[in-house]
């Protein structure tokens, strides 16, 4: 059990440290690391182990950037110690020959990639978000294939992910087809503006606010926006409707209440302050 527990910490090591990997080229540089660095060293300067944790999570990625032998054998090491045996079942019963993710391999993908690659079934990844490429943390796992939204993530998914450019294919936002295809029927604009509290008479400034982690001055930007609506430093007549990124919906880590109360204090002053002006609108949350 002490075995397991001390090789359960050094995988958590290896994926964290993921966080602040990147390749790069002489003039092509994921700046993200540098920024995903600076937060995580703030959540993990409590304790003295977690600052030891900390310290050897920063090497390992330090010398990691330095070298893509050094990257991809933190993955394969990764791999072999975390191979995704729980989805093995589903290669044994089904036989696919190719399996379909929406990532390069973070998050849940890395275990299925592992025991897609295992049962020599191939992997195509298609990237869901425009950032995931210099957010999302180095690849957990080697897809066969590629699909980039266009040739910038095409670079992207090349120089920072170590993946041969013969092996990416430029493939538009597949998800979002159904906006040009003719299957999206946006509704009347009266119906929009009724169902989120909006004025018929002032035009609509929307701010899809980014995630509290990474980005802590959301409700600065959206005082600072109202100000200029009040003052007419905005010369149309304008309100505010600011949706909250899906992160705010989360469940506190305490399994009480959700991430979004605990800025509902602040939530409420601006309401308060700037009234019709402001809107605020929440994500559905699907279980």
């Amino acid at each position: 059990a002490l075995r397991n527990d001390r090789a359960n910490r050094f995988i958590r090591m290896l994926v964290s440290a993921r966080q602040f990997i990147s390749g790069s080229a002489p003039d092509y540089k994921n700046s993200s690391d540098r920024v995903q660095m600076l937060n995580f060293q703030r959540a993990w300067s409590g304790t003295f182990v977690s600052r030891l944790h900390w310290n050897a999570i920063r090497l390992i990625a330090t010398l990691a950037n330095r070298s893509s032998k050094i990257r991809k054998a933190l993955v394969a090491l990764e791999s072999k110690m975390a191979p995704g045996h729980l989805y093995d079942s589903y290669f044994e019963r089904y036989k696919p020959q190719m399996l379909v993710v929406s990532s390069l391999g973070y998050m849940i993908d890395p275990q299925m990639m592992r025991a897609a690659k295992r049962h020599e079934t191939r992997v195509v990844s298609i990237v869901h978000g425009w950032d995931n490429p210099t957010t999302k943390a180095y690849r957990g796992a080697e897809p066969d294939y590629a699909i980039a939204w266009n040739d910038t993530m095409r670079q992207e998914i090349s120089v920072f992910h170590d993946i041969p450019d013969d092996r990416i294919h430029v493939g538009g936002v597949a998800h979002w087809d159904f906006y040009f295809n003719g299957s999206f029927k946006p509704g009347p604009r009266s119906d929009f503006l009724k169902r989120n509290g909006l004025s018929n008479d002032r035009s609509v400034i929307f701010y899809a606010m980014p995630g509290y982690v990474m980005y802590r001055h959301s409700f600065d930007i959206i005082e600072r926006v109202l100000h200029a609506i009040e003052s007419s430093e905005i010369k149309a007549p304008s309100q505010l409707l600011a949706r909250f990124h899906p992160i705010y919906m989360l469940p506190n880590r305490n399994g009480e209440g959700q991430v979004i109360d605990k800025f509902r204090e602040r939530i409420e002053s601006i309401e308060q302050r700037f009234g019709h002006l402001i809107r605020f609108v929440a994500p559905r949350v699907t279980k």
